[in-house]
């Protein structure tokens, strides 16, 4: 994972975060992985300032590794 979190760091563009990240394997039905571009615009067009992000459903951990690249704190369940 901290290669996977390197990689992501030196690369700022949101399709390519979300495009690395949705590339992960995930079976878990409930996976918000279709959502993330849309999370992220949200963000960015309402313009949404905020430095940490807690992800109440994280079941496959597919939104609080968005925000970790987004490079926020993230408290996950």
């Amino acid at each position: 994972m901290e290669d996977f979190f390197g990689v992501l760091k030196n690369d700022r563009d949101k399709k390519s975060i979300v495009k690395n990240i949705s590339s992960l394997p995930s079976n878990y039905v409930g996976s918000k992985r279709r959502l993330l571009r849309y999370i992220w615009d949200i963000i960015d067009n309402e313009n949404i300032e905020f430095d940490s992000a807690f992800d109440a459903f994280s079941g496959s951990g597919m939104v609080f590794l968005m925000f970790k690249a987004m490079g926020k704190k993230v408290i996950c369940n």
